[in-house]
């Protein structure tokens, strides 16, 4: 059996019980757990000797005392061999690189500017989703509605079918509206 040597770089500090891990791209498979080994006095490298890992791209990361602190993809191209993963990042669970930012903002302004939601056909449960809920505060800022002295109407879009009823009392001191049913 042959070893492939992966050299991780770092931040400085971890002071735990150190493991490197190797987990086959776009999977939480686990290959292989390695002790690593410092590189280097200021704790920035750190070297994992793995055993026949097959010819592919892995994830390797970095666990102090078994949370991930930090991961980088790294091609494992031959057996036996050496393998510098240049960019390790910590994880942060915080934070997003920069093109994870990009593509998270660029989500949200599709959602806000391009998809579109049809109206409701009921009053939405207490415990609907918040598009649901903004569709209706729209439906009632936009749709036509009627109010009598005993019940107010909210129609849809056609403006004939009622979505929302409720009863309305006025007893000269307190007005009251019920709820939409």
């Amino acid at each position: 059996m042959a070893n492939q040597t992966v050299i991780l770089s770092a931040p400085s500090g971890y002071t735990g019980t150190m493991v490197m891990r190797a987990l086959p791209e776009y999977t939480d498979t686990v290959t292989q757990d390695v002790e690593p080994t410092n590189g280097t006095n200021d704790g920035t490298l750190w070297s994992g000797v793995f055993v026949s890992l097959p010819l592919a791209r892995y994830r390797f990361v970095l666990l102090e005392d078994g949370v991930e602190v930090a991961a980088d993809f790294c091609d494992i191209t031959a057996d036996p061999g050496t393998f510098p993963c240049e960019g390790l990042t910590p994880v942060v669970a915080a934070s997003l690189g920069t093109t994870a930012k990009s593509e998270v903002n660029a989500e949200m302004v599709d959602v806000l500017t391009v998809d579109t939601y049809a109206e409701l056909a009921a009053v939405p449960a207490a415990t609907s989703s918040l598009k649901d809920k903004l569709t209706y505060l729209f439906m009632w800022l936009r749709n036509k509605a009627t109010q009598d002295s005993g019940e107010r109407i909210m129609y849809a879009d056609d403006g004939t079918t009622p979505v929302a009823t409720s009863t309305t009392t006025d007893d000269g001191t307190t007005y009251t509206k019920g709820e939409d049913a």
